[in-house]
């Protein structure tokens, strides 16, 4: 016996449904999508998200002052006095390197974002963003972190944490920090 069968027998009701709909079950099945008794949802293909960096520079690491690029020098981040000691965020951004905005000076990288729902249509996602808006956004370049609406931690951890797995950037924390990056930006 299949399981959705179990789980109709399991009720009162869908006992009533299975002995109702037992002899209509041949002309269920000529209508019927895919599988009788499997519902399915047709979300369309998988799209991928895949940002790039125009110019990107490896990075070596980094210090208190600044990230240390392949050729020894030292870059800055505008808004950011003090880097982390440790950071995952600043660890992911850095793997596929940085891009310095000549016109402005912003540093920008690349970070995976995890689509955990199996009904999201984006398969792999790799986003572009300001490294220092989001160590600013997280509380781990140096600020407090207080700009992040409190609706918005409790979804995504703590600040050390932010909902960081080995798949990326928990899918909700990113879209949260596009909202306050706008918010940022109409200030």
């Amino acid at each position: 016996m299949r399981s959705w069968t179990k789980l109709l027998i399991s009720t009162g009701t869908g006992g009533v449904l299975l002995w109702v709909l037992t002899p209509l079950a041949p002309r269920l099945r000529s209508w019927w999508p895919g599988e009788p008794g499997v519902i399915t949802l047709d979300i369309g293909p998988r799209v991928d998200l895949i940002a790039s960096l125009a110019s990107p520079r490896k990075v070596r690491g980094w210090t208190a002052s600044g990230l240390v690029l392949d050729d020894g020098e030292v870059e800055s981040l505008p808004d950011i006095e003090l880097l982390p000691e440790r950071s995952t965020f600043l660890e992911r951004i850095l793997e596929r390197g940085v891009e310095v905005d000549p016109d402005d000076g912003r540093v920008y990288g690349l970070i995976p974002i995890h689509h955990w729902c199996g009904n999201d249509p984006v398969g792999r996602h790799i986003a572009r963003v300001d490294v220092a808006r989001v160590l600013e956004f997280t509380g781990e370049g140096g600020g407090s972190g207080n700009s992040i609406p409190e609706t918005g931690r409790s979804d995504c951890g703590s600040a050390s944490e932010w909902a960081w797995t080995e798949l990326g950037w928990d899918v909700s924390c990113h879209f949260l920090y596009e909202r306050w990056l706008e918010a940022m930006e109409r200030r």
